[in-house]
């Protein structure tokens, strides 16, 4: 899986309308956020494009 082997500083594209259960918040942020050699998590709005920081180590 993505989250297990990234490093450093990772950018997501996440829209604002999640359903319930999605993969993002329930698998793939989770493992990111306990990944030690991941230093910041940053997700992108595709619809205004605005960069918010969401994990800093």
């Amino acid at each position: 899986m993505y989250a297990e082997s990234a490093s450093g500083e990772v950018r997501a594209v996440i829209g604002s309308n999640l359903r319930p259960g999605n993969v993002w918040q329930t698998v793939e942020l989770p493992r990111l956020m306990d990944n030690p050699h991941v230093n910041r998590i940053v997700v992108i709005d595709p619809d205004t494009g605005i960069e918010t920081t969401v994990f800093q180590r």
